[in-house]
């Protein structure tokens, strides 16, 4: 969609210009943020045993000191990287980093995370279930940090390449991580840019293209309940005139390289496969970076607790995994929960309009310092700008408007978060509801049990829209545009099925056209409407069956739409290189290979035409187009649709040119479609960056590919991790962590999963200790008034 420039930069384009009279202040240097961790006031003992896959396999005789082992383990392998997201999370990044680092720094000072984090580690209280694993977890994370400045262990390359030394963890830390992960998941400006769009066509073009697309959206649950999206749209926008500008910086560039938040997970009934027990899949589809955003990791307490799954470092939970009798997995809900409202501004620039009253608008000195060699100079007269709605991300002072930020985790309600175990659940729908009070990331999870039963539950605070959000910002004038009540836990999404059943979430609408709630936008359910073929069609799935639909790479789009846009093309003259270039699409059948080039060439063509006829993300119009059932877009000017998609594959065949060269194997999907592992120190030293692999799939196929061919040959997003579990199989599961478990290039677990990730391929993770073919490594830890 078209975006006009604003004319006036707001505070991080402010804070940009800024930088260049800085060096004029008298410097001083940062305070210190961090004192001397606790003693350590409990007993531990624990081993952790290394496969030779570099995961941890922990076992403790109580849960203190396994999940002390558990922080020591993650450090161990992670403590760079938990203290890049610590500083990013507290807007410090530029303290370690370089002065790059003050937009990101800005924004989290801005949103307050901090002290967000503070007030949530009050409410869940260090006595409280999940407060005493954080106090463990952090009290293991700190005996590492204490034996690595000791000099006891090697200080990670992350810390020598950036002149920095670990601090001592806090509890409030680990919560960080929790906020940072919501952040990354759950922002979402796009009425910012949808407002521009509407700016320029109206908003009768809009709704008709969403109309159009939200029909496009299949609810999968149980193999039963498949139906169109509820119709429930308001098309009364437009209360409020004008529309959002650009973002002078996308707000989610200042963040981690983590999303797009996009994932698998589905799970089949005992009556479908060939033992008699459910399997379940999860791959979290996120950017590619190293590290990765997760860590394998293998608990065991005798008798109490046996789990083996996915962590975040930094929090003392497996949040996709398995137990011998229970599995679960988890992918991103995409609710709307962080609108944007456009607020009316006084001339002084000092005052909101709201309900016929001027409200003060609220300053906060941000501190940040500009970084001169070992000297900082604060840049005090920058400050944070807050509505009632929240924090102004965007200001027009000729037009006296501005734009606020609202996101529902960073309002005051209290959090009742107080156990996240999962591992502790005795049953499908038991592991679900662990989730239910998490406030964010907002999440669906899918989970099975032995006895046959699965179980789907969404969670999150989601505010309670009765219709479809307007494609503008809110009226911040207005009470009416207020953020509606929280909907109640026991009112999200979910449901049970019986063993002969299967659950599908790749993303897709979470509910049916009943539910009274519109929780976000959900277009484009190919991958959900793939595997509910695949998983209806099945009767004797296996865990091998189930590996392959999760590597699934036929291509959605080509099925949908290539015979009738060749069909429009066959009679096209094109030129010598587009003629040779269509006939190789004419002989392809939609499932790419390292050596074709067909599949280049279709990803090139749909992007250009998606763009020239105004339908990018919106395939249902895309349909309506093709099948004549609506007119061309006004941009066209009379054009014939057969003449544009000869001309977008002319376009697309010249861009494939100039990046390549004349039509050749250089074109193969192989060349032109490669995973890079993206890492915030890769332009300090090349190291830190793994080599380039092939891909198999592209942006909507099951194993999806998040590339941008033609623009970029590089793919930059799809599956972080993979786990499938068979609970007939009640020792071990197969996962795949691209590129490693550790993040250290020094490790030989620094990329050893990636190959084995892009081709499909996997390990084998072990319930309790590996054989004892497969250890690597033994640590036995001995700390406190027990040792």
């Amino acid at each position: 969609m078209p975006i006009r420039k604003p004319r006036r930069p707001g505070f991080f384009p402010a804070l940009v210009s800024a930088l260049g009279a800085a060096v004029c202040l008298a410097g001083c240097s940062p305070a210190p943020r961090a004192s001397a961790p606790p003693p350590l006031n409990f007993p531990v003992k624990a081993d952790i045993v290394t496969d030779r896959a570099g995961i941890p396999h922990i076992s403790a005789g109580d849960q203190r000191s396994l999940f002390f082992a558990m922080g020591y383990a993650q450090s161990r392998d992670r403590l760079w990287q938990m203290n890049y997201w610590r500083m990013l999370a507290e807007g410090r990044l530029s303290d370690v980093m370089d002065n790059s680092q003050l937009q990101s720094d800005g924004l989290m000072l801005t949103l307050g995370l901090e002290a967000r984090a503070h007030r949530t580690w009050d409410q869940i209280g260090e006595n409280s279930p999940l407060g005493r694993r954080i106090v463990a977890l952090t009290a293991g994370i700190n005996q590492y940090v204490t034996e690595v400045n000791a000099g006891k262990h090697p200080l990670a390359r992350g810390f020598e390449i950036t002149h920095s030394r670990p601090e001592p963890w806090t509890p409030v830390a680990s919560i960080e991580v929790m906020y940072l992960q919501g952040l990354d998941l759950d922002l979402d400006t796009q009425q910012l840019s949808r407002g521009q769009w509407v700016a320029s066509h109206g908003l009768t073009e809009f709704w008709k293209r969403w109309r159009l697309s939200e029909h496009d959206v299949e609810y999968v649950t149980a193999g039963l309940a498949s139906g169109p999206a509820s119709g429930a749209v308001s098309q009364a926008g437009g209360r409020f005139p004008g529309a959002g500008p650009q973002l002078a910086v996308d707000l989610r560039s200042l963040l981690p390289a983590w999303g797009p938040g996009a994932s698998n997970a589905f799970a089949i009934g005992g009556s479908r496969t060939a033992s008699g027990k459910p399997i379940l899949a999860n791959d979290t589809h996120l950017s590619h970076s190293e590290p990765s955003q997760w860590y394998a990791v293998a608990l065991e307490v005798p008798d109490t607790l046996v789990a083996a799954g996915f962590c975040v470092p930094g929090l003392p939970v497996i949040v996709s995994g398995r137990t011998r009798r229970v599995t679960w997995g988890v992918t991103a809900l995409g609710a709307n929960v962080s609108p944007v409202w456009a607020e009316s501004l006084d001339a002084s620039g000092h005052h909101t309009l709201y309900e016929g009253h001027w409200e003060p608008i609220r300053e906060k000195p941000l501190g940040l310092r500009y970084r001169l060699g070992p000297i900082r100079f604060p840049l005090f007269w920058i400050k944070a700008r807050y509505t009632r709605h929240g924090p102004l991300i965007q200001e027009d002072k000729k037009k006296h408007r501005g734009y606020s930020l609202g996101w529902y985790a960073m309002s005051d309600l209290p959090v009742r978060l107080r156990s996240l175990a999962p591992e502790t659940a005795l049953s499908a729908a038991d592991a679900a509801r662990q989730f239910q009070d998490l406030p964010t990331p907002t999440l669906n999870v899918i989970a099975a049990d032995m006895e046959g039963r699965l179980a789907y539950r969404t969670c999150g605070w989601i505010p309670g829209y009765r219709t479809a959000q307007e494609p503008l910002p809110l009226d911040g004038t207005s009470r009416a545009s207020e953020f509606p009540a929280l909907i109640p836990a026991d009112s999200m999404p979910g449901s049970d099925s019986p063993a002969d059943g299967y659950f599908v979430n790749t993303n897709n609408r979470p509910a049916g056209a009943s539910y009274p709630f519109q929780i976000g936008d959900f277009f484009m359910s190919y991958r959900a409407q793939r595997l509910a073929r695949l998983l209806g069609d099945s009767r004797h799935a296996s865990v091998d069956s189930m590996t392959a639909f999760q590597f699934d790479a036929l291509s959605p789009q080509w099925v949908r739409f290539a015979p009738r846009m060749l069909g429009r093309l066959a009679e096209r003259s094109l030129g010598p290189e587009a003629a040779k270039a269509r006939e190789e699409l004419r002989a392809w059948g939609g499932l790419p290979d390292s050596q074709a080039v067909a599949p280049t060439i279709f990803r090139a063509w749909f992007y250009c035409a998606a763009r020239r006829l105004e339908a990018n993300g919106y395939d249902g119009y895309l349909d309506a187009l093709l099948d004549d059932r609506v007119g061309a877009p006004d941009s066209l000017r009379g054009e014939r649709l057969a003449a544009v998609l000869a001309e977008s594959f002319e376009t697309a065949v010249g861009m494939l040119h100039k990046k390549f060269g004349a039509i050749s194997p250089a074109w193969s999907w192989g060349r032109a479609h490669v995973a890079h592992f993206v890492s915030p120190l890769e332009g300090r030293a090349r190291e830190f960056r793994p080599d380039p692999v092939w891909v198999r799939g592209d942006r909507y196929s099951v194993n999806v590919s998040g590339g941008w061919t033609p623009a970029s040959a590089e793919v930059t997003a799809g599956p972080s991790m993979r786990q499938v579990s068979d609970l007939s199989q009640d020792s071990s599961m197969r996962v795949s962590l691209p590129p490693g478990n550790s993040e250290d290039p020094r490790s030989p677990h620094f990329a050893d999963h990636l190959r084995t990730w892009a081709a499909g391929r996997w390990f084998e993770l072990r319930l309790g200790a590996p054989s004892a073919s497969d250890v690597e490594s033994r640590l036995k830890l001995e700390y406190g008034s027990g040792r």
